[in-house]
């Protein structure tokens, strides 16, 4: 029998050298593309990454050199004489590259700006690496951390499934090395430089992903399909890029030209993305509920209630105001929101004799999820208060922001009772049954007279809350009165 199990679980361990060889290519990939960045010149700008930025007609732009006399938002629709269309057609012909152009040169830029189209002489420098840095140092940071602890972690527990697929997920979120430089024009003109970025973050990106989903299969422990079927865990990495590729085959039969295209590639990330990150949420809280009691209950703990701090805090931070248009605290103040993820993983990994953090789990959990809900109604009811004043008088009201945190102010007390009653009920049951039992108790002694049926109660309230092995009580005896 013990060959049956150990077998299944064997084939869920990577052999050493695979490991060593694969985080040394995702290492040396974002090195190699650093080093070519670092010795092409600049315009001081950087492609848009945000959705639907690259049309047929061109590509708009962020600004990163001050001295630039580039815009943001400029749409490059031609360099040196020839439409962006024409070179990202180029791209596929390395024959047809130009030739590497220098610092010091100074390239024509035809932009459209603000709906006027304009000629704009660019003068090539060197890459802004401070600014680059500055834009996107947090979640640089993150990525840092969450690689040294998937070292350290594979490195104390080697042949640990989920320390493995901690690693293979850190080891390839050197995707935001890549995506922190992005695409620029000259990455159009001469073809190396956008080949090497669109190999480096794809191969990246569509790593991570499968890789977190492995990991929610065999943390703390695989699960029985895991077990059964090891095959499957690995074909997770080969059906992101098939996913991948299936997208990118649909969507160049649905773009006109070329460079529409390419400005579609990104969707095909962010589908991976939902659908692997989806399937891990559902697996992980399925392992949640499959470890009820001892450390691995305190370590999947750790990986849950961290996540959902982080992401919660992410959402109602960042994402939900920058899409509702509001003022947000910025991707770095996102990529401090993430540390403690990994860091949280690693010591649930690592360390099997945890000390307590129940308390603090639980009021991470309530006040995250508090936090969530509180700044949904608060945008929600400004976005919509602004909405009915400007179809009313034409303009913006600071009555909508009054209103809101009026109402904010109002929920705060009912809505964190309420959650804190689901949350209990949901995942700290047992502290849950334990406060119905005290005040099924509490009731029934205001009512109850008789000492013996008392004491019964009373040692039964004990047994279930506690559950200790044996219980007895002892009553004082009345001193007789002279």
């Amino acid at each position: 029998m013990s060959k049956l199990i150990g077998w299944p679980i064997k084939s869920l361990i990577a052999p050493p050298r695979l490991l060593v060889l694969f985080g040394t290519l995702c290492l040396v990939l974002p090195l190699f593309l650093w080093i070519y960045i670092l010795r092409s010149p600049s315009d001081g700008a950087r492609m848009s990454k945000l959705p639907g930025a690259t049309t047929s007609q061109g590509m708009k732009i962020d600004v990163l050199a001050q001295e630039s006399l580039l815009q943001d938002d400029d749409l490059v629709i031609s360099v040196q004489g020839v439409p962006m269309s024409i070179w990202a057609d180029r791209i596929w012909y390395p024959e047809s590259w130009q030739k590497r152009w220098a610092p010091g040169e100074t390239i024509p830029y035809r932009v459209v700006r603000q709906g006027n189209t304009l000629d704009v002489p660019v003068l090539l420098g060197r890459q802004p690496v401070a600014a680059i840095l500055a834009e996107n140092w947090s979640v640089l940071l993150f990525t840092v951390v969450f690689q040294l602890v998937s070292i350290f972690v594979v490195l104390q527990k080697p042949k640990e499934p989920a320390a493995q697929a901690l690693f293979l997920w850190g080891i390839t979120t050197g995707h935001f090395y890549a995506w922190s430089s992005f695409h620029q024009v000259y990455d159009f003109v001469n073809g190396y430089g956008f080949w090497l970025y669109a190999i480096t973050a794809t191969f990246l990106w569509l790593s991570t992903w499968p890789a977190g989903l492995h990991l929610a299969l065999t943390f703390p422990t695989p699960l029985p399909l895991a077990q059964r079927r090891p095959w499957l865990v690995w074909a997770l990495y080969p059906l992101s890029f098939g996913i991948y590729l299936i997208y990118l085959g649909i969507s160049r039969l649905a773009t006109p030209s070329t460079l529409e295209w390419i400005g579609q590639w990104n969707r095909g990330d962010t589908l991976v993305a939902i659908l692997m990150f989806t399937a891990a949420v559902i697996v992980l809280l399925q392992q949640f509920r499959r470890h009820r009691s001892g450390s691995d209950r305190r370590k999947i703990q750790w990986v849950v209630y961290s996540g959902l701090f982080s992401g919660t805090m992410a959402m109602a931070l960042y994402l939900l105001p920058e899409f509702l248009g509001l003022p947000s605290l910025g991707i770095n103040f996102v990529g401090i929101l993430l540390l403690p993820f990994p860091l949280a993983i690693g010591i649930a990994i690592w360390r099997y004799q945890l000390f307590d953090i129940n308390l603090i789990i639980h009021r991470t959990l309530v006040y995250g999820a508090l936090t969530a809900t509180l700044a949904v109604v608060f945008f929600g009811t400004v976005a919509l208060l602004q909405a009915v004043f400007s179809a009313v008088s034409g303009q913006r009201s600071a009555v909508s922001v009054v209103v809101s945190t009026l109402l904010i102010a109002a929920l705060f007390s009912p809505l964190r009772r309420r959650i804190q009653h689901d949350i209990d009920r949901r995942f700290f049951r047992q502290k849950y049954d334990a406060e119905q039992a005290i005040e099924r108790f509490a009731a029934a002694a205001r009512q109850q007279t008789d000492l013996d049926q008392l004491s019964t109660e009373l040692l039964a309230v004990v047994a279930e809350t506690m559950q200790p092995e044996s219980v007895s009580l002892w009553l004082k005896p009345q001193e007789k009165k002279r």
